[in-house]
Formats: structure tokens, sequence, C-alpha cells
């Protein structure tokens, strides 16, 4: 295949996705009652796009696996096992996302394999792995963009928190502050993500309270507000001390 040929891609449906972003780039208007928030082009077996060969559209993995070398070329098809090595998506970022956790091969390999062992359906919502390569990206703006991303030093951590948390929290921070290195980081956010659902709305209600007055002072401390505002509650308010805020601008 030496042509460049046309695609029908899917969407993907997510509660944090936009409703008209999407929807106006592909000119759906008669879609615009439920959030879109991803574009798909590639061969996923979640959601493979079609291509239309020869007036017929088929399915792009299938058209890959009947002539891999054609369609990629002979060192990338040899390179990754015939599959098409990145998933290219568009996204509509209307609220904020969940936090994400991305394995490395040899991780996603063995995880894809065991739930498959198990027979645990891909769309399954118990499902964690959806298909046997890990997750590198490359996250390229449209418009201004925040996120978050890694994590901060431990040093800067203990210093946001502490100007946020009473003694509801000292337990925990004094761990951290003692065992300052990697192990200890991950023990605390692994307290702090799997905290007794009754120690939570005191904490945070309290952290976000002094967040509000710092506001101004540190854009970390802004987003926990707004985090606040869309998820109240939520422990994960606590993820922009903790992790790096990152500013995208487009391009």
């Amino acid at each position: 295949m030496n042509k460049i040929c046309i695609l029908k891609n899917p969407t993907q449906e997510y509660a944090w996705g936009s409703k008209t972003v999407i929807q106006d780039l592909l000119g759906q208007a008669e879609s615009k009652d439920k959030p879109i928030a991803e574009l798909w082009m590639g061969d996923h077996p979640k959601a493979a796009s079609n291509v239309l060969v020869e007036g017929e559209w088929q399915s792009l993995d299938e058209v890959i696996e009947r002539s891999p070398e054609s369609v990629l070329g002979k060192d990338v098809a040899k390179r990754f096992c015939s599959r098409l090595p990145f998933l290219f998506k568009v996204l509509a970022v209307d609220s904020p996302l969940s936090i994400q956790v991305h394995p490395n091969l040899e991780q996603a390999r063995a995880g894809f394999t065991r739930e498959n062992s198990l027979k645990i359906p891909l769309n399954a919502p118990n499902r964690n792995y959806k298909d046997e390569n890990h997750k590198p990206e490359i996250l390229c703006a449209l418009t201004p963009f925040q996120g978050l991303k890694g994590f901060r030093k431990i040093q800067e951590i203990l210093a946001l928190m502490e100007k946020i948390v009473s003694s509801n929290l000292s337990d925990e921070l004094n761990r951290l502050k003692i065992e300052a290195n990697p192990i200890g980081l991950k023990g605390f956010f692994t307290a702090l993500m799997r905290m007794d659902k009754s120690r939570q709305p005191l904490i945070v209600s309290e952290a976000v309270r002094l967040a509000e007055k710092l506001a101004n002072e540190d854009q970390a401390f802004y987003w926990m507000v707004e985090l606040n505002k869309a998820y109240p509650g939520d422990i994960g308010v606590f993820s922009p001390v903790i992790l790096n805020l990152v500013q995208l601008e487009p391009g």
C-alpha cells in the first residue's frame, strides 16, 4: 500500500469529555447530548479505525494483518510484530481526569496474559490491561492545558502539605519525614489513597479551606480548590501538591 487512505475513526465516551469539541471536529451535531472524550486513530483491538480500501470500508487491524509489510513497511512490521506501534488520539477534556498509572512493557505483557487467562472481557470494568503494550505518551496541546505528571520532590511535598493540613494527617507526614525516599513516598501516597472513608471528609475540607487562602500564592493550591469543586471531598484533591503541575501551550 503506497497511497494515503481515508480513515473512519472510533470515539470513546467518558464522563470527563466534551459535548462539543470532537462532535464539531467530526461534524456530528446530533451527538452533543453526551460527552465524547477521545477520538482514536489506530489498530487497537478495542476499537480499530476503519480504512477505505478500493471503495470498501475495512478494519485497519485486519488490513495490516493481511499485508503488514506493505502497510507498515518491512522494518516496522518486523520490529513491532506486524502491529501499528502507536495509537493516535485527539482528547477533549472538559473536566479533571482520574489519576493514571502506566505499566512498563514487561508488566503490561504479564498483566495482559494473566487477565486473558482469567477470561476477563476487554470491556469489563475490572479489566486493567486492554492490550500487551506499555503506554509511553507524547502530548501536544491544541489549546492551553494544565496537567499533573510525576511526583514532586519529597521536601517540596512536605513543605506544601504542611501549609494545608493539621494534626489529622500528622502520622502520615511524620512517617514521610522519617523515610524521605521513594519507599517512604510510596507508603505515604498509598496511605493517602487508601485512607478510610470516614477520615477523608474532615481532612479534605480542612485542607481546601486553607488552600483557598493560599490560592493566589501557588497554583497547586488553586487547583486543589478547583478539584474539590469537581469532586467534593475526594482524597485526590491533594494531587496538585504531590504531583508536578505542568502548563502546556498550543504546539
